[in-house]
């Protein structure tokens, strides 16, 4: 895809072929842990943020609906992180 050739021109990943595998696969670097690690708590602390607009009730029924779309993704949608702002 275009977004990881731009991270992998960057130096944030970079594709390797694993042992026992057809298709290669993206590794995040050292300087895309340090960038991942620098971004996660600027963007947990928005999204905290932004959720502070929602009723407790209202933010379960955004998770609820967020979890339903997320299935309908199958089984080729990420995982969901424990931890996630979105609690129910």
């Amino acid at each position: 895809s275009r977004a990881l050739r731009m991270l992998q021109q960057r130096g944030f990943v970079e594709l390797r072929q694993l042992r026992g595998h057809d298709k290669p696969c993206y590794r995040v670097t050292r300087r895309g842990k340090t960038l991942h690690d620098k971004v996660i708590p600027v963007a947990r602390a928005h999204q905290a943020r932004v959720l502070e607009a929602l009723t407790q009730d209202e933010r379960v029924v955004l998770y609820q609906t967020l979890k339903k779309l997320h299935a309908a993704f199958g089984p080729h949608a990420a995982p969901v992180a424990e931890g996630d702002a979105f609690r129910e």
